[in-house]
Formats: structure tokens, sequence, C-alpha cells
């Protein structure tokens, strides 16, 4: 019995969590798709070292605007949009650091109607098969949500 609560204990309070969280925003003021992304630092640092093949330290990066190259090139490689049908790069525009955890913006512009998003998401898949990467997406106040996971990392939300 004791053994038993320690393997539960170990399986469900010890392991890490592996998730990211990605927040999509349709501002029909703006006419654009504003995006958040909330990732762990210590899962990107790893990551981002095996991405690039050098040595990378998230909290101070000795080149800013380097450490912002590679992040902008992982992320782009791993997170891909599809807008009404169509495939979509959006905008980078930078990162902040709160404590555990980077936010990453991206803009899409020109986004008058959202009819269709389709979402694929491999951010820390090649780290960690538990890896979990929600997506919220705000439209007209009405959230909906995908779970996206290894072997199951595309999904597509219908207005």
């Amino acid at each position: 019995m004791m053994t038993t609560l320690l393997l539960f204990f170990h399986l469900f309070f010890l392991h890490p969590l592996h998730l990211s969280v990605s927040e999509i925003f349709h501002n029909p003021e703006s006419q654009s798709l504003e995006i958040t992304q909330r990732i762990f630092t210590d899962d990107l640092e790893d990551a981002l070292r095996h991405f690039s093949k050098q040595k990378i330290d998230v909290l101070n990066p000795k080149d800013p605007e380097a450490f912002s190259r590679v992040l902008q090139q992982y992320l782009a490689q791993n997170f891909k949009l599809q807008l009404n049908g169509k495939p979509i790069e959006p905008t980078y525009i930078g990162y902040e650091i709160e404590s555990d955890a980077l936010w990453v913006y991206w803009e899409v512009p020109k986004v008058k109607k959202l009819k269709e998003i389709g979402v694929q998401n491999t951010i820390f898949f090649e780290m960690f098969d538990d890896q979990t990467n929600l997506i919220n997406v705000d439209k007209d106040g009405n959230i909906r949500s995908l779970k996206l996971t290894e072997g199951e990392e595309k999904g597509q939300l219908r207005y």
C-alpha cells in the first residue's frame, strides 16, 4: 500500500509538467489576429539548444537580438497557422520574460473575418513525449480551445 502511494505521489506530483499555452485573439477593430504564447523558460532553453546547437541562456542572453532570431526561427518552424483554408505567417513582434515563463507576441494583419483557423503546434515535441500545447481562440468573446499532443499536433476550429 505504501509503495503504491509513493508511486502515485511521484507520478502525479513530482513529474514535470510539459505545457505551452497560445492565445489567439481576433481583434475586429484592428482587423488582426493577436497571438500570445506562454512557454516555460527551462523547457525553451533545452529546445533552443537542441535546435540551434548553441549554448543558450534564455533568462540572460549574451546577445538578445541573436536570441530573438533563434527563438523566432524555432517557433516559426513549430507553430503554423492556416486562416480560412490558406497558410499564413504571423509577424513576430517580440518577447518578454515573466518569472519562469517567456511570453512571445505575434500578429497577423488584415484579418477581416475569421471563419476557420487551423493550428499545427509541435513546440517541444522533439524533447518531451508528454508535451501538451493548448490553443485558445477568442472570436467575438467566444473562446474555443484545442489541445494538441504528439500524434495529434494539428487542430481546426470553424466559426
